[in-house]
This record gives C-alpha cells, structure tokens and sequence, in this order.
C-alpha cells in the first residue's frame, strides 16, 4: 500500500494521538477505519484545486476510486484547457495510492481516461471499471478493508491538508507531517518518473526502445528516510 511500516507506525500514533482529543461524530465522518459513500462528506475543501472526495469514501464499493476518478477528470479538463489543473496533486501509477487501486483493478492510466472520455457519469463509469475487472463485492470490500487499516493516518493527513478537519494543534501537526516529512522528499522523484513515463510512451509510440530508468532504488530510499523524520516529529510531538 502506501509507505513502509516504520512511516505507518509513526504517523499512525500521531493519528490516535489527534483522534482522541477530537469530539465523536463529527459530520461526514465514519471512523478512522471507516469508508464514506461519495457524496456524503459535508466538509469544505481548502480551495478550489482540491480533489471533490476523500480518499476514504468509496464507489462501486471501494475507496479511494471516487478521487481517482476526480483527478482523472481533471487531467481530461486540463488538456482541453491547455494547461495543468492537478497542481501539486499526484496522478496515475507514480501515485502509490492511485497505482494500488490500478494494479487491483487489472487498468491502466490511458484505460481510465478512455473510459472516463466514454462515460461523463461517474457513478457509472465507477461501476463499469469495476465491472470490466471482474472483481467481486467481496474482494472490493476486502481490499477497501485492507486499505482504510493500513493508510488510515495517510488519509487523515490529506484530509488536515484539505481543510477537511476541524482546526487545531493535531490538525496542524498532521499537515506539517504531510506536507514536509511524507511528501516533500517525493515531489520530485515523482515528477521525474511523470517525465520518464511520458518519454517511453512517446518512444513506444514512436517504435523505439525505451530508456530504462534509474530512479527504482530512490523510492525506497526516501521513503526510509521520511519513516526516521516521521518517528522524530512524533517523539518531539509527544513531549
């Protein structure tokens, strides 16, 4: 799923640590395990760049694919326009969220925006990419399981960066985990692999043979690196 145990771990303890001193039932809120139905979250994003659904609500019974389907309609809305409206949100199999739920759905980045280019409801064009996996309900809702408990402080976190939590000290600890110990050290390599996934594309196209990246071994390396940098913002949190 996302990141390694070490970083899980760490932010995950931030996530109980900030849980318990909020007050219980909030709106729009299932649980830190819980998924939400798309549609049915009543917070405001922070701003008008921000992806329409939360990670943790789900479509055709699995999370995290009503904000694939937001980011992928923003690319679509974007190269109509001319230019990027993702921003600094990631997109496609250099996204490990989104990438975990391709890999499940047996689809590929081009698959999804056909299909989104096909059908303008996303409602059914969820159903439909769930369909052509031939996946089951249950294995949906195992793998929608599987990852609300292991991303559960992931999710959190997007949902501090998003203005989607109520303000506060844990609220601000969380985004400052996310936006400066989880994600800073990605940027870069992800948009360096964007690059090199566009450059193979256009060669594949072209009938060329591909260069192959060298940027595998980084990946680990920093997300090791942000799993010591998470365990030390939460040892200095808990003083």
């Amino acid at each position: 799923m996302l990141p390694g145990n070490a970083i899980t771990g760490a932010v995950w303890r931030i996530h109980r640590h900030v849980e318990a001193r909020r007050p219980a039932g909030g709106a729009g809120d299932a649980g830190a395990t819980g998924a939400v139905r798309a549609g049915a979250t009543s917070a405001t994003p922070a701003g008008p760049g921000v992806p329409r659904h939360r990670g943790r609500e789900a479509a055709a019974g699995l999370v995290w694919l009503p904000r694939l389907i937001d980011k992928r309609r923003r690319v679509l809305e974007g190269e109509a326009a001319g230019r990027d409206l993702l921003g600094e949100y990631l997109f496609g199999v250099n996204d490990p969220a989104d990438a975990e739920l391709l890999r499940f759905l047996g689809v590929t980045n081009e698959g999804v925006l056909a299909m989104l280019l096909r059908e303008p409801d996303d409602a059914r064009a969820a159903a439909e990419l769930v369909r052509r996996s031939g996946r089951t309900p249950a294995e949906c809702d195992a793998w929608s399981r599987r990852c609300l408990r292991w991303n559960g402080p992931f999710l959190a976190m997007m949902d501090a960066d998003e203005g989607r939590r109520a303000p506060g000290v844990g609220t601000t600890a969380l985004r400052l985990v996310y936006n400066y110990v989880i994600m800073a050290p990605y940027y870069p390599i992800y948009r360096r692999l964007e690059l090199r996934r566009l450059a193979r594309s256009v060669a594949e196209a072209a009938g060329q043979a591909p260069r192959r990246s060298r940027l595998g071994w980084r990946v680990p390396v920093v997300l090791a690196g942000g799993a010591v940098l998470a365990r030390a913002a939460w040892r200095r949190l808990a003083r």
